[in-house]
């Protein structure tokens, strides 16, 4: 999943079950025996099964690092609506935590950072890689040189010059910024700040690898917008990338105002 979080960031669903250590369970517990002492029976059963195997998941969860919980899977009241749900997460959460509802159906992947794509879709477009920490920096990787290889390139690109990326990036890349760059926005672009990159998401030793490991993911015009600040990117530009089917880090829980990254094939008519 999106593994490690930051102290006060958390991602809430309405309409599913709450466990906050693990994916969806297979059958979370609806109170549905009112007044049957047999079903009630059986359902805290089942209540106690789940806490054991919340607790087991909760042990594994420390033992690889991951100490703040970030998810909140939650069944809904009745006529629960967004405002409100949120309204009552919020109140639990310390002030000025980062915070993003979604209501049922609300998103296409449970548990996956801000919406963009699980891991399986990104490696069945860009490739698998294996890869093991690097001694001097458990943060960086040492990927495959094969994987490398094969689907690494560097190529020259309007408006940013010399890139290098992941081969199947290029098309959409390429296609994004021609059409930035017909659209009089060229100066909105000031600076290339990488793209391929063999490192963990956020560069955290318990993450899983970020999409700039696989050469999906390019940021733009970093100094202006670092991690966790107010995006400045020119929105013209945001809509012509999104346009050739890339996420922006700028909606993302915590904003990444820089970082464009691979989501879907682009648009018919992009």
């Amino acid at each position: 999943c999106a593994g490690q979080a930051g102290p006060g960031q958390i991602e809430a669903w309405s309409g599913f079950a709450v466990d906050l250590h693990s994916a969806l369970l297979d059958q979370p517990p609806r109170l549905r025996g009112r007044g049957d002492p047999e079903a009630l029976d059986e359902e805290r059963r089942q209540v106690h099964r789940i806490g054991r195997r919340q607790r087991h998941l909760g042990d594994v969860g420390r033992r690889l690092g991951i100490t703040d919980e970030r998810y909140l899977l939650a069944f809904a009241d009745p006529g629960m609506t967004l405002a409100r749900f949120t309204k009552e997460v919020r109140s639990l959460l310390p002030p000025n935590s980062y915070l993003r509802t979604v209501p049922p159906r609300g998103t296409r992947f449970v548990r996956v950072a801000s919406g963009v794509d699980p891991p399986v879709l990104i490696k069945k477009v860009f490739g698998e890689f294996d890869a093991y920490p690097r001694s001097d920096d458990p943060a960086y990787l040492n990927v495959d040189p094969a994987w490398y290889d094969t689907h690494v390139q560097t190529r020259t690109v309007p408006l940013l010059g010399a890139v290098t990326c992941n081969a199947q990036l290029f098309p959409a890349l390429i296609g994004a910024l021609t059409d930035v760059e017909a659209a009089g926005l060229g100066r909105a672009i000031h600076i290339y700040s990488g793209c391929y990159a063999a490192r963990t998401v956020a560069r955290s030793m318990t993450a899983p690898p970020s999409n700039h490991a696989y050469g999906a993911a390019i940021d733009i015009n970093a100094p202006e917008n670092p991690y966790g600040s107010t995006p400045t990117m020119n929105l013209g530009v945001v809509k012509i990338f999104e346009r050739w089917g890339f996420d922006w880090g700028g909606k993302f829980l915590i904003p990444d105002g820089m970082h464009f990254e691979y989501r879907t094939p682009p648009a018919p008519n992009a």
